[in-house]
């Protein structure tokens, strides 16, 4: 598992800048006996760059089937399955196969491109649960071969691409937000009554005067048995 851990993030990082996100994401999906939709749209779109790698994997999700809707069919809470997967790789990467995937790009065309030029195992059963290794070296070999054929993977608009720094912007701002709120010192905010400068304190003739006026006047209703 490290050893494929340490080669995926260098692959990787020749492609896009890894950041600390990305890394987390790769355990923990190196971890994962099964593999969500969004956690594979996350990876996908980042080797593509379709988004940032500070992106969230729900955020990966929504973009990838906006700019993909034919990967509708998946069902997003269910574990991917291979023929899911190869999908996926096929209209991301936007690979070209052969007469029958060119026909009809449904999920059955598209892993047996993938078996056929080696990315998934030939034996693979397309209803079997893939889990987060297979997917990530899946992908590795899928990015490899994009490549050296030159593929033009799926890419964001100008509107988008815009909207992405805009995006990326504030999350910043809201980052250094969120730390300078963390290391703010509260303590200094708490009055100290141990002081001698309180203790000490008399009031003016002029705070008297006006503490005085403030006040409402009380009277005193004396009865008489």
């Amino acid at each position: 598992m490290r050893r494929v851990f340490i080669f995926f993030l260098v692959f990787l990082s020749l492609t896009v800048p890894v950041c600390a996100q990305t890394a987390d994401n790769v355990t923990k999906l190196l971890e994962s006996k099964q593999v969500s939709f969004d956690q594979a749209a996350y990876f996908a779109s980042v080797w593509i760059h379709l988004i940032e790698d500070y992106t969230g994997e729900q955020h990966a999700g929504d973009l990838l089937l906006e700019k993909i809707p034919e990967l509708s069919v998946i069902k997003r809470n269910k574990p991917l399955r291979y023929n899911d997967l190869a999908l996926i790789c096929m209209k991301a990467w936007r690979f070209k196969g052969g007469i029958s995937w060119s026909a009809k790009q449904n999920r059955r065309n598209a892993l047996r491109e993938m078996k056929a030029w080696g990315l998934i195992p030939a034996n693979a059963d397309p209803h079997t649960k893939v889990n987060g290794r297979e997917t990530l070296y899946i992908m590795m070999k899928c990015g490899e071969l994009a490549d050296a054929k030159g593929v033009n993977a799926v890419k964001l608009t100008r509107k988008e691409k815009k909207a992405a720094k805009k995006a990326k912007k504030q999350a910043e701002k809201d980052k250094k937000k969120q730390k300078a709120e963390e290391n703010y010192d509260y303590s200094e905010d708490v009055f100290d009554y141990t002081d001698e400068s309180y203790n000490n304190y008399e009031p003016t003739t002029s705070e008297t005067e006006q503490n005085e006026a403030e006040s409402p006047v009380s009277e005193e209703i004396l009865y008489e048995e």
